[in-house]
Formats: structure tokens, sequence, C-alpha cells
């Protein structure tokens, strides 16, 4: 069950926001067009960091923390990685420890890897970087490159293989691709247009591939697409589980939420609402699916319905669990659970 909003997080200026896909308990981290990023605690509802003045003027377009790590954040904007040190006592830090510059063209997400010692970064040109991120200025590990042929927004590491990353882009086709970075070649492409659900929104949005998200086990990847759909895929096995009708305009943002059971799953859409997902159990689907049934992949559990347009989610254990949902505004407001 879903109660009200919590005390909005005010981040001034703002005009669009990102959060990270994995967050501590009580902890949030924002990035924002008003080129600062800030470390908020969800327990006071007031930031505790802002990383300011050292971005150039651009904005900030992806930030994450470290798992492992919880005294160093990176921050994405233009062509660079910042990394910054939360044990300094200040309140604002005005210069990043690390500065990482192996992206030819604008940064759209940044991830770091379960082990807190990679993080690959998705731009522009379609490429991704695999950057070690020990050491003040980083080292490339690989650099991956012609797997797609338009710009590249999402990508992540993948929990179950310490080698391997997905990655997703403004195509049409085979927008998400898998890829062995210790060889530096695509393993399998999977397609993001399920031409037999005869979606209408596609007439006007394309199913570009907006966000990617890994289920708590590695089992299940899900990616928002632009024409509202959600799919649903078994990376380790190579194959496509299939798409959720999800939302009457493009997806774009989802995540697996880090409260509740493993097969929860938030997407969050154009159309202003952010919908809560009960996936089905993947054994269950497919001995269902043999007997001739048609059961479905998931049933929403809770529809959130908005002001304005989401550009990104996250969620939190903290108390029962919390849904934070960045938009166009200059807040961003942290739904509780019960």
């Amino acid at each position: 069950q879903r109660t009200g909003a919590l005390c909005p997080l005010r981040q001034k200026a703002c005009g669009g926001a990102s959060l990270p896909s994995a967050i501590p308990r009580d902890l949030i981290l924002s990035g924002s067009d008003d080129c600062t990023a800030r470390l908020w605690d969800l327990r006071t509802r007031k930031p505790s960091r802002c990383m300011l003045g050292c971005f150039e003027k651009c904005p900030v377009t992806s930030v994450s923390f470290t798992p492992n790590d919880p005294n160093q954040v990176f921050a994405a904007a233009g062509t660079f990685v910042y990394g910054f040190d939360l044990r300094k006592e200040s309140i604002l830090l005005m210069k990043a420890e690390k500065k990482l510059a192996f992206n030819k063209d604008d940064i759209n997400q940044i991830h770091v890897n379960n082990r807190g010692k990679l993080l690959c970064a998705c731009d522009d040109s379609g490429d991704v970087q695999v950057i070690d991120i020990r050491g003040a200025e980083g080292k490339l590990v690989k650099s991956l490159s012609g797997g797609h042929k338009n710009i590249c927004l999402s990508a992540q590491f993948c929990p179950h293989n310490a080698w391997e990353v997905v990655s997703g882009s403004a195509e049409m086709g085979e927008a998400i691709v898998h890829w062995d970075f210790n060889r530096g070649r695509v393993i399998e492409r999977f397609p993001n247009n399920f031409v037999d659900q005869k979606n209408k929104n596609q007439l006007v949005n394309p199913p570009f591939c907006n966000s990617l998200s890994y289920s708590r086990d590695g089992k299940t990847l899900a990616a928002a697409l632009g024409d509202g759909l959600i799919g649903l895929y078994n990376v380790k096995e190579k194959t496509i589980l299939g798409p959720l009708d999800a939302h009457s305009a493009g997806a774009c943002a989802v995540e697996f939420a880090n409260f509740g059971p493993p097969s929860g799953l938030l997407s969050a859409s154009s159309d202003k609402t952010v919908v809560l997902w009960e996936l089905m159990d993947q054994g269950e689907y497919k001995a269902r699916f043999k007997k001739g049934e048609k059961p479905k992949l998931g049933l929403p559990v809770v529809r959130i319905g908005l002001e304005e347009k989401p550009n990104w989610i996250a969620s939190t254990s903290l108390g029962s669990g919390i849904v934070c949902i960045a938009d166009c505004s200059e807040t961003i407001k942290c739904y509780p659970f019960r």
C-alpha cells in the first residue's frame, strides 16, 4: 500500500534530475540541469553535501553510488565523470578528487559494478567505456564500439558475470546489446520492437531503449521502451520473456524495487504515472506457457499518478520502502510504501 508523498526534496533551478539505480537505505544522490549534484538524507529530508562549480557549467546527467565504498560517489557531466570523497567535512564540494576523461561525446548514464572497482559510461556516440576507477585518473579497461548505430542511453553491469555489460540505445531494431567487455565483443542482441503487440503508441513514439535494470537475482533484465512497453529478457539464457503493456506513453525509466519481494518492478512513463509490478516467477511462467496457457508476465500492484512527467526513479528499503521520482520540476518526490 502506498501512502502520500513525503516532504519533497528541493533542488534549486532544476530543469531535470537523474537518480542512481541503487541507493543506500537513508541516502539519495541527485544530479540536475542546474549543474549541481546533491546528496540527501532521507531521514531529515535535507542535503548533506552539494557538489557544484566543478562541472564546467554542464548539466549533471547521471549519478552513481559505489558499492562497498559509501564514501565515494560519481557524477557525469558533459564528456567527463567526476568522483567525490564524502569523508570531507565541508558541505560544499567544489573540487572533484577524480576526473575521468574517456568518453568522446556527452554521457547519458554511468553505473558502478557490484565490486566497486569498475564504472561503465555510455554516451551520444553510441559507445560504452568501461573504466577502472581505482586511482585519481582512472584507467580505460575497454572501449565498446560498433554495437549501436545511434545514441546509447543506458548501460548496466551484469550481476551474474563480472565481465559482462548490457547497453540500450535509440534504435528501432535490436537496440539492446549484451557485451563481453573482457574480449570486447558482442555476445547477443535483443529486440526492442514487439510488433505482435500492435502497440498504437509506436506510431508516435518509437520503441527506443531509454533505461535498463537487472533484478536482484540477476535473472531478469527489464527495458523501458519509448512506445510505453517494458521489455523483459533472460540475458543469461539468451531468451526473450516478452513485453509488459505498461503505459499509454513512452516509458522513460525502469528499476527493480529495492524493497519488498525480488519480483517487484517499478516503471515510469511520460503518461505521468509510476507503476509497481509483481512479476511472475520465470519457472512458473515457462511451465504454464508450455501447457498452452497465456499467463501474464506481471500484474500492476500500485499506480502512482503524478503532476509532472518523470525522467528517473530510484527506490530504497528505508522503512517499508520509498520510491523517489525525479521530474522536470525543482523537487524530487518521495513516496513511502507500507
